[in-house]
């Protein structure tokens, strides 16, 4: 087991701004970065950073549909939506 790709999720999740992200995209409604950045009340550039970081980490994944690019939590990996749905309980 590689402990650093382990541990990728956790350090993306250590960040407030991205758990506040993957908070919202954990509703299952897709979002775009301008959505974001308005909800948040966060710059785009910031928004788009902070997407990048938790797509690198395979947290999310992001569908373009024409001009937009539209992100949502990744519950296709089984360990992954085990975390996920861990975050979902603790936020109720």
């Amino acid at each position: 087991m590689n402990l650093r790709l382990l541990a990728k999720p956790f350090k993306a999740l250590g960040n407030e701004r991205r758990l506040e992200i993957m908070l919202l995209l954990l509703k299952n409604k897709p979002y775009n970065v301008s959505d974001l950045a308005y909800k948040l009340q966060a710059t785009f550039r910031g928004i788009s950073k902070h997407l990048q970081i938790l797509e690198n980490s395979n947290l999310v994944v992001r569908r373009r549909t024409g001009k937009h690019v539209y992100y949502r939590a990744n519950v296709g990996n089984r360990d992954l939506k085990k975390l996920l749905d861990y975050l979902k309980s603790v936020n109720k």
